[in-house]
């Protein structure tokens, strides 16, 4: 039986939200034998009591995210990553 894909899980998709809106995650493809995936993610840290981010607040934290992965991607010579 195949698996049903869940894109809001890391493992089933290269990029995305949580499921819960409380973050992202980007991942880039690493030169590895094993052809693992660097993992990037941000997640919200404000008790759910807190009102929800902002349309502003949430692209920061894309462009944050993104910015991050892409400089670390670099550095240890991963592929460009996949982002929101």
């Amino acid at each position: 039986m195949t698996p049903t894909p869940r894109p809001w899980v890391p493992s089933h998709a290269p990029q995305g939200a949580f499921i819960d809106d409380a973050g992202y995650w980007a991942s880039a493809a690493c030169p590895t034998d094993g052809g693992e995936r660097a993992l990037f993610t941000v997640r919200r840290t404000a008790p759910r009591t807190a009102s929800f981010p902002t349309t502003a607040q949430l692209a920061y934290v894309k462009q944050a995210l993104r910015i991050f992965a892409t400089r670390a991607a670099q550095a240890h010579g991963c592929a460009a990553p996949k982002v929101p």
